[in-house]
């Protein structure tokens, strides 16, 4: 019994030192399709503003629901360099589905493919959804997994306070 408390606590303190440790480094680049079959590399939306990223399933409730919320978030805040990158991780087998799915939604947002889950491997995505806010210099500000509504506020906030640090540098500059 001991042992297993230990090896909780351990368990736990690697998880929290090991965001910690990723929030304070630059994003892991990628290469994805679209639903149209062009490339997006993340490196080249460096400098428009905050990125926000979603890994998400088809079949993810809680992913679905954070999306829906996440495109009126995308509405509001896009226009001031705003950018939302939802990446789905439906397998090879399920990906027909994905782009109707998406038009089903009304999602405006780019949407990428990881079929193989190589760029969910190098986030370290264990559970769905996981979501990453970049500051538009590619540095990771923020992650977390899952998604319950109201949650959409502290991540607003963010973007919002990230959209004002952006407006005041390039006043400086």
């Amino acid at each position: 019994m001991r042992n297993s408390v230990l090896v909780s606590v351990l368990a736990i303190f690697l998880l929290v030192s090991s965001a910690s440790a990723r929030e304070k480094k630059t994003a892991h680049n990628f290469i994805l399709k679209n639903l149209n079959g062009q490339q997006v590399e993340l490196e080249k939306l460096y400098g428009i503003g905050p990125i926000y990223i979603s890994f998400w399933a088809t079949w993810c409730k809680p992913c679905v629901e954070e999306l829906l919320i996440m495109q009126k978030l995308y509405e509001r805040h896009q226009d001031k360099g705003f950018l939302l990158l939802a990446i789905n991780e439906d397998k090879a087998k399920g990906l027909s589905k994905v782009k109707s799915f998406v038009k089903g939604k009304k999602f405006t947002f780019p949407v990428l493919l990881d079929p193989d889950g190589d760029i969910s491997r190098k986030y370290r995505v264990f559970a769905l959804p996981y979501s990453v806010l970049l500051n538009s210099g590619g540095e990771v500000v923020y992650t977390g997994y899952g998604f319950k509504p109201g949650d959409e506020a502290a991540i607003e906030e963010k973007i919002e306070d990230l959209l004002i640090k952006e407006t005041e540098s390039e006043k400086e500059d």
